[in-house]
């Protein structure tokens, strides 16, 4: 008899757990208070500092790779992405013009060879102006939440953006209506994941650190 009473509470306790954890669709009211409510977070909002923990999940690989850095953005879009740790590497989107930086080196980007930061960089600026909240010519749309996180899932629209991934999904923190994480999933199984943490804003950023030289 304990063992039964033992075993229905652990799966009440599992069934509990799960639906604390599972994210359910939003009704058309809901979402539009949410959407507003985002949108205006975002107007009072000049500039971002995020450090960040970036977790690679690879098909091919068992061992995850994790990477440390920091985020830096100003309105209306000005974005660096910079890896720190023993392999440096600094990612600018300034005024619609892209650069890296490695090993010392400053180069300008004009292809697809720094897709993943470009789409960051891009994400971040629409997340801002409220454009990826809608269903663009980019990315079709579909929200939901649990108690404490509204999800965007973005699914890309144009083929190229197909080639290089099936998913994007933006988790909003119901509290700040900031971005606390991205998802980006790739075709061929590799998952690719954003996790923000102390978050500053509208903190003073040195022009300089959107130029590299």
């Amino acid at each position: 008899m304990k063992k039964t009473l033992l075993i229905f509470g652990c799966i009440i306790f599992f069934l509990t757990a799960s639906a604390q954890i599972d994210f359910n669709p939003i009704s058309e009211p809901d979402l539009i208070k949410i959407k507003n409510s985002i949108k205006a977070k975002n107007a009072e909002i000049q500039t971002l500092i995020c450090p960040f923990i970036q977790t690679k999940k690879m098909a091919v690989l068992k061992e995850d790779a994790i990477t440390k850095g920091i985020m830096y953005f100003a309105k209306p879009n000005r974005f660096r992405w910079e890896y720190t740790g023993e392999n440096p590497f600094v990612f600018v989107q300034n005024d619609g013009k892209y650069f890296t930086k490695i090993n010392g080196k400053v180069t300008e980007i004009k292809d697809n060879s720094a897709r993943l930061f470009q789409e960051i960089s891009n994400l971040v600026i629409a997340s801002m102006s409220g454009e990826i909240l809608e269903n663009t010519k980019k990315f079709k749309t579909e929200f939901q939440e649990n108690n404490s996180v509204v999800v965007v899932n973005l699914t890309p629209i144009p083929k190229a953006m197909q080639n290089f991934m099936s998913k994007i999904r933006l988790f909003f923190d119901k509290t700040t209506y900031l971005v606390t994480k991205i998802e980006i999933h790739e075709n061929g199984g590799d998952l690719t994941i954003i996790q923000f943490e102390n978050v500053k804003v509208n903190q003073p950023i040195n022009d300089d650190i959107f130029t590299l030289k």
